[in-house]
């Protein structure tokens, strides 16, 4: 092989022109750098145990209505009102008696009869919705603001930067607070007031990349051949961004479930009777003493999702960090 040649899978030099890329060997690479990432990955065995936790909530709540009824979500039982898990009222006992099918009560019901678990996983996709899209728009708004005053400077460096100083000095929790209680109660509403919360955290991530990464001579050397700002910023800028969104993304997400579940734990976010885990804590607080299972069920939800979600942040953050490349 030509020792002129690249070790990163580029063709060799020739001598009338600038290398060109080989298709296949530039493949091979991505794919070797991707199974490097997914190895460092799983070198970290808490990572992979919040993964294999979070892989087991999504699929139970897309997979929730072939093995559960949805009607049980909203189902009220006066005659099983409050029951300890795998507990049966009288009514039901007569029932299995007679040979019908009951629903076991894996975690009890709660004050007005409700299956606690078939309503935990229901609730998991009204959470899980609030989180994934509330992350995807505020990754886009930050990514936007973040690239256009890390990239021109300037006025709108200053300006942005300025407006982002503003809403990091309000805690996140009584900010969307605020914009919940101007705007009104409902899903969409906290999605909304949720991302304008958290996009200036994204803007911050993101700028402080594009300045680092406006600065490598291969913008430089793209300048001087003449490249648009946009091939700029979509070929290079961006691409090189996503590293560290990924990663804010996902240790963001245990933040966002927290104060979605904690607007809607005081009345400001999903309107029952829709299953929501902060809604749950509300709805059982008058009975964590004499039932203190309806509270923990979804209380140890809750905790052991932004858990998993900051221990998969975590193991991105080292698998992505270049220094602990071999």
């Amino acid at each position: 092989m030509n020792p002129l040649s690249y070790k990163s899978g580029r063709a060799p030099l020739s001598p009338g022109g600038p290398a060109h890329p080989a298709p296949a060997e530039d493949e091979e690479f991505i794919a070797q750098e991707h199974f490097e990432l997914w190895h460092r990955f799983c070198e970290n065995k808490t990572a992979v145990f919040g993964l294999v936790v979070l892989v087991i909530i999504i699929l139970a709540a897309l997979t929730a209505n072939l093995f559960l009824d949805p009607n049980l979500v909203t189902l009220q039982d006066a005659y099983s009102r409050g029951l300890a898990p795998f507990q049966h009222s009288e009514a039901e006992l007569e029932r299995i008696a007679a040979g019908e099918s009951i629903i076991t009560h894996i975690l009890g019901t709660d004050g007005y009869g409700r299956d606690i678990f078939v309503r935990i996983i229901f609730g998991a996709r009204s959470s899980l919705t609030i989180a994934f899209a509330t992350i995807a728009i505020s990754c886009v708004a930050g990514l936007i603001f973040g690239v256009g005053a890390g990239y021109f400077g300037g006025v709108l460096d200053t300006v942005v930067m300025r407006i982002v100083d503003v809403f990091m000095c309000l805690p996140p929790l009584l900010f969307s607070l605020s914009i919940v209680s101007a705007l009104g109660n409902g899903m969409g509403n906290l999605i909304l007031a949720v991302s304008i919360t958290m996009t200036p955290f994204f803007t911050r991530v993101v700028r402080a990349t594009v300045l680092s990464v406006a600065s490598m001579d291969y913008i430089e050397a793209a300048r001087a051949n003449g490249a648009t700002h946009l091939h700029i910023i979509l070929r290079h800028l961006i691409p090189n961004c996503m590293g560290p969104i990924i990663v804010e993304a996902t240790i963001s997400l245990s933040s966002m479930i927290m104060i979605a579940a904690g607007l809607s734990f005081i009345g400001m976010g999903v309107l029952p009777p829709s299953p929501e885990w902060g809604a749950m804590l509300n709805e059982s607080r008058e009975f964590m003493r004499d039932a203190p299972w309806m509270v923990l069920a979804p209380g140890l939800t809750i905790m052991i999702t932004a858990l998993s979600f900051n221990l998969v942040g975590d193991g991105l953050r080292d698998a992505l960090d270049p220094r602990l490349k071999k």
